[in-house]
């Protein structure tokens, strides 16, 4: 029912950011989650049993495609040189998102998400 996808770019040397898209398989989707708000909440679970949290710095309300009965949500999310030690320490099992209207948890199915896009950055340097 949802999707997501996400990239990290890297703003300035040491200034990384979380950008995702949330895809809702319906056109109802700002009905049923009301978007993602600045300070919005992400808070991943690592297989270590640590936790980070990431707060979204956009409002998005959500797009409607009604050709392809989807609701598209983008989040933007700061990640710190704290942050990024722990998602290099541990891979990451779950998530959970505060949307607007209430939270929902998620599984992660590309466990090495973030190891593997925070090493690509360091390499291309």
């Amino acid at each position: 029912y949802i999707t997501c996808n996400g990239y990290i770019s890297e703003l300035k040397e040491k200034d990384h950011l979380l950008i995702l898209e949330f895809v809702v398989a319906s056109k109802s989707g700002q009905d049923e989650f009301g978007g993602l708000k600045p300070g919005g909440k992400l808070i991943f679970l690592q297989m270590d049993g640590s936790k980070v949290t990431l707060s979204n710095t956009h409002n998005s309300k959500g797009e409607v495609n009604l050709a392809k009965n989807t609701t598209t949500f983008k989040g933007y999310f700061p990640i710190s040189k704290k942050d990024i030690k722990m998602f290099m320490d541990a891979e990451v099992e779950s998530v959970r998102v505060v949307w607007a209207d209430g939270y929902e948890d998620y599984n992660i199915y590309e466990f090495d998400f973030f190891r593997e896009h925070l090493t690509c950055l360091k390499e291309t340097k």
